[in-house]
């Protein structure tokens, strides 16, 4: 662990808009914490400004930045607010073009594009001269913490809001810092953060949210990520979008499957369905409950009678509640693993997807799910997980048949079938750049929510100095 250097006397900027260890004081509580940031805030914008004249330093800030500075303040934190991301409309309301500030960072002056706030922020903290001396140990730390705190009191306020609003989900949940020296042993450093929007989720404010997503979503993929990992290997093809999702967002989509299968709604993401031909009177019903229930009945019923016949002294067994398979149990894993196959046969295929393909790896989530999994039951009638699962093939010879048929009757046309066009639609809803999930919640994102994407840029920029 490094030994951080942290008291009364670290700061950031210079005088008169120096940024000490105060800013984590709540003297007057959180309204009046974030009137003083803002004030502070509004105080370097004064001495950018004047300094952005003749192009001479000011608080700290070299002069050849403070113009830069300038432009990002004017744009994500005009006076007394702030934006969250810099767009224009696109062809409809459901997308942003974006439009981002250029500046240089580094060395050589590379260009750096910025268009959302919190790397905005980071980028002027970036840039005020570090102490002689400085290290990771005694200044960047510090220093990261101070400028979280400032997302913090930037971010907790809705926009238009004259006090705080204390919406733990609209600040930045991580920040990092990237750094190196280059050769003349000058310290280079670049904070960043996950980006935020301001969350909306009733009235005309949704679509707007929802497209700022999307397009955050696009930039950090197409702009930022994808370049600075080509960089590394010129040579190497990336996956092409959307053939390739991240983990955590094969998994959001894989519960996305399991709860049409239960014919659950997917929170309010009506975009979901923008792109199927499902009944209209129940779009969410890719298996009809009743008939789910009839196939699950048949069999459980005929793997109890054989079970009696074998076994007259003993108890009916009992199954596993279907609803309860994606979490818990002893079926988890293997729901799971089966529904990430589905997602990624379905994504592999692309456009030219192959129905019998996709349909060959819902066959093993159907097994996991209608097919009834018995157990002896233990004192209250409940599975009795401990004592292990009964296999039915070995007690009823037409088990594959029964199974067989319970697939065909709850799948249906290999072609037509429902459960296929709610994977289409997911798909399709996906790969427009809606990777949010509602049950899944705000951090399930396919790129760019984790910190570094800015600072993956700075390092690739300048990747001839780091070694």
């Amino acid at each position: 662990m490094a030994t951080i250097v942290w008291d009364n006397d670290f700061g950031v900027f210079a005088a008169p808009c120096r940024l000490d260890c105060s800013i984590f004081k709540a003297e007057g509580g959180l309204i009046a914490m974030v009137k003083h940031f803002y004030k502070w805030l509004n105080a370097l914008r004064v001495e950018v400004e004047a300094g952005s004249v003749g192009r001479t330093a000011a608080c700290g800030i070299p002069g050849d930045r403070v113009i830069p500075v300038m432009d990002l303040l004017d744009t994500f934190f005009p006076i007394n607010g702030r934006v969250d991301i810099s767009c224009h409309l696109g062809n409809n309301a459901r997308t942003r073009d974006p439009d981002p500030v250029t500046v240089p960072w580094g060395p050589n002056n590379q260009d750096l594009k910025i268009i959302d706030g919190p790397a905005a922020l980071g980028y002027i903290f970036s840039v005020a001269m570090p102490p002689n001396g400085a290290t990771y140990e005694n200044y960047l730390v510090p220093l990261q913490a101070i400028y979280s705190r400032c997302l913090y009191l930037a971010y907790i306020r809705k926009i238009g809001t004259p006090q705080p609003v204390n919406n733990v989900g609209d600040p930045p949940v991580m920040s990092s810092c990237i750094y190196f020296r280059d050769i003349g042993n000058q310290l280079w450093f670049l904070l960043g953060s996950t980006y935020t929007l301001s969350y909306a989720v009733d009235g005309a404010d949704t679509a707007d949210h929802n497209a700022k997503r999307r397009l955050m979503n696009g930039w950090r993929r197409e702009q930022v990520l994808d370049p600075a990992l080509q960089s590394y290997e010129p040579d190497r093809d990336l996956p092409p979008d959307p053939h390739v999702l991240p983990p955590v967002l094969e998994l959001a989509v894989a519960e996305a499957i399991w709860r049409s299968l239960l014919n659950i709604p997917l929170g309010n993401n009506d975009a979901i369905l923008d792109h199927t031909d499902l009944p209209p009177a129940d779009p969410w019903v890719t298996v009809p409950e009743d008939r789910a229930e009839t196939q699950f009945e048949i069999i459980e019923k005929a793997v109890n009678a054989a079970w009696k016949l074998a076994n007259p002294q003993d108890l009916d067994l009992v199954p596993f509640p279907r609803n309860e398979l994606w979490d818990a149990g002893p079926f988890s894993a293997a729901l799971h693993a089966a529904l990430v196959n589905v997602v990624r046969r379905r994504w592999l295929l692309g456009n030219g997807r192959d129905n019998a393909a996709i349909r060959d790896e819902y066959r093993h989530v159907f097994d996991i799910m209608f097919v009834p999994r018995m157990f002896r039951p233990d004192p209250s009638n409940k599975p009795n997980i401990i004592l292990g699962e009964i296999d039915p093939g070995q007690l009823v010879p037409t088990y594959m048949t029964l199974k067989d048929n319970l697939f065909e009757e709850l799948y249906g046309d290999v072609n037509t079938s429902p459960v296929l066009r709610m994977l289409d639609n997911l798909y399709t809803w996906v790969n427009d750049g809606n990777d949010y999930l509602a049950f899944a919640g705000p951090a399930i994102q396919r790129y760019g929510r984790c910190a570094e994407t800015y600072p993956i840029a700075g390092r690739v920029i300048h990747q001839d100095e780091l070694f």
